[in-house]
């Protein structure tokens, strides 16, 4: 099955922890920034304010999630 882009920038299938809370923020982020991406291709709604707009925010997502991790296994 094909990933979404968000799975893919999130790098969803990384977790050799198994741990679950990782699975967790990195899926409730990869739909964050899928959701995001369908709000992109939204026809007639594309200026480029939006688009830059949206792309900070898929990257702020990212980063976001990348923060959740760190502070999952920090003690």
């Amino acid at each position: 099955m094909s990933k979404t882009l968000g799975q893919k920038r999130v790098k969803a299938e990384f977790n050799p922890a198994r741990d679950a809370h990782v699975d967790v923020f990195k899926n409730k982020c990869a739909e964050l920034i899928d959701i995001l991406e369908e709000m992109r291709n939204i026809p007639l709604t594309g200026t480029s304010d939006k688009q830059r707009l949206i792309s900070i925010a898929q990257t702020e997502i990212e980063s976001a999630c990348m923060w959740a991790v760190k502070a999952n296994f920090t003690e």
